[in-house]
């Protein structure tokens, strides 16, 4: 599967994220930043993920994933600890909307990359999901860069 690097205005758009660990609350935490009018199911949260209901940024769904919670959303984000069932998510998404599965990067329709921003630069870092380590690596390698020449 090829991707294309695009940039996406999150803005009021609804994404779906199914999981309450710390892989949810890394993706959540990059789309409140943006805007998103973000729905979380799950059973369980991280604290951190309560922090964003309780100061309503996200609307938690306290339970289990069930089938077509998916579809009214712009994006969805599979990010249970259950591989199966994130695969499950994804397949049962329509095939126009975006879809991440944060187990499987060959089964999503779209990657996050590592992303570095500053007020005059958008830096974002891929390895096809290859190596997710690597490119926050690059992109901290990219940032002290930055920092070093201000």
């Amino acid at each position: 599967m090829a991707y294309y690097p695009i940039w996406i205005n999150f803005s009021g758009k609804k994404i779906t994220v199914i999981g309450g660990g710390k892989i949810a609350e890394r993706k959540v935490s990059s789309f409140v930043k943006l805007g998103a009018n973000i729905e979380l199911i799950s059973p369980k949260i991280t604290g951190r993920l309560e922090q964003y209901v309780l100061q309503g940024e996200v609307q938690w769904r306290e339970r289990q994933y069930e089938n077509g919670d998916e579809k009214e959303a712009f994006y969805v984000i599979a990010a249970t600890n259950d591989r199966q069932l994130n695969e499950k998510i994804v397949q049962s998404c329509t095939p126009c909307q975006l879809t991440l599965n944060v187990s499987d990067h060959t089964v999503s329709n779209t990657m996050m990359a590592a992303i570095l921003k500053t007020e005059q630069i958008q830096v974002a870092v891929s390895t096809n999901g290859k190596d997710p380590f690597l490119a926050k690596k690059v992109r901290n390698d990219i940032g002290t860069f930055l920092t070093e020449r201000e």
